[in-house]
């Protein structure tokens, strides 16, 4: 697994699975070490109560987390396996979406075919 940073952007309402019991599905945004945007990326599933209250993450924070490719899914913005690490800070995210998100995550628009 990568130790990957992240910022997250949303998450879902939990759903009823019978094979991973409640999951929610993760929407974020891979970043590189200078904290600039790579790629949207979706993580799923994520046992989301399960996590240790420490290790639940908010929307528009930043954490550092090991995530693996889903290879069960074919869409390339798909990760899943992910283990918190850390919340590195909350204070950037947020001063991010004050001054305007779109600025950030407009180069990253993902185009298909």
């Amino acid at each position: 697994m990568e130790r990957r940073k992240i910022l997250i952007a949303t998450k879902t309402y939990p759903s009823i699975s019978t094979k991973y019991q409640e999951t929610v599905c993760t929407a974020g945004v891979l970043l590189d070490d200078d904290e600039k945007p790579i790629q949207w990326i979706r993580i799923y599933p994520i046992r989301f109560r399960q996590l240790d209250f420490d290790k639940r993450y908010p929307r528009w924070s930043i954490t550092s987390a090991k995530i693996e490719r889903n290879d069960k899914d074919y869409r390339e913005e798909s990760w899943g396996h992910l283990t918190f690490v850390e919340s590195l800070n909350l204070t950037p995210a947020l001063s991010l979406v004050r001054r305007g998100s779109r600025n950030f995550v407009s180069p990253m628009v993902y185009l298909q075919n």
